[in-house]
């Protein structure tokens, strides 16, 4: 087996697919979702992978964990809103298994933070109902 490498320009052949997406919103639809326990054995999270399908980052994916149970009762109450908003982004009024949000569009807004070995990762913020009206505490929480 031979290659000729030599018209090669890694510069120019440099896969940006795992860069950091710039803060902001993005319409999405989830295309994975499923319960996980957490390495120490002690909760459970919702694992969710999203894909973006409009705009320039069209086919970037954007991964979630959502806590379920957790020692930490602050950590489970983050994931519950968060899990709220996405239902609520979603259209969803009711979530009876992890499979209810698959194929399901939501607008979810984006941060760039610091890992503390200093590389960037996208966290995701919060769900936004799809039209950018942000979701209140007065909308049905679906659980």
């Amino acid at each position: 087996m031979s290659f000729d490498f030599s018209s090669f320009n890694p510069a120019e052949n440099l896969d940006s697919s795992f860069d950091v997406l710039p803060a902001g919103d993005y319409l999405v639809v989830v295309i994975e979702a499923s319960v996980k326990k957490t390495k120490e054995g002690t909760g459970e999270y919702l694992a969710i992978t999203m894909e973006v399908i409009d705009g320039e980052y069209l086919g970037r994916r954007i991964w979630h964990n959502i806590m379920l149970v957790h020692p930490n009762e602050a950590a489970v109450q983050i994931g519950k809103r968060h899990l709220a908003e996405l239902c609520i982004s979603a259209g969803l009024n009711r979530l009876t298994s992890e499979l209810d949000l698959i194929n399901r569009t939501a607008l979810v807004a984006i941060k760039v933070a610091k890992r503390d070995d200093g590389t960037l990762r996208n966290e995701v913020r919060s769900y936004k109902k799809i039209g950018h009206t942000p979701i209140s505490s007065s909308d049905e929480i679906p659980f």
